[in-house]
């Protein structure tokens, strides 16, 4: 069975902090920036998944190549289809 990887504790009480002040810097300043840290491996006797933490902020107007390459990985679109049923009683006239 494979170990563990956690390291939450650390990103909670060390990194959150800073990475706070670094994106509040970063909006206030319009700096584009990319953090990405894998924080927990998945632990199968556990049935915990893996845990990635990742934060974008992209250029206001012209947001370069590599960093739009970048938030489709961190963040692939989804599709929902979204449905609309609407019942009518037999003699109604709406």
């Amino acid at each position: 069975m494979k170990q563990a990887y956690d390291k939450e504790s650390l990103y909670d009480e060390k990194i959150a902090p800073l990475m706070r002040q670094i994106i509040e810097i970063c909006k206030a300043e319009e700096l584009p920036m990319v953090a990405s840290f894998y924080i927990q491996s998945a632990d199968i006797s556990r049935l915990e998944g893996e845990m990635v933490v990742s934060t974008i902020i992209p250029a206001k107007d012209n947001t370069p190549g590599a960093f739009k390459e970048i938030e489709r990985v961190l963040y692939p679109r989804t599709y929902a289809t979204a449905i609309t049923i609407t019942q009518v009683k037999e003699g109604d006239n709406q």
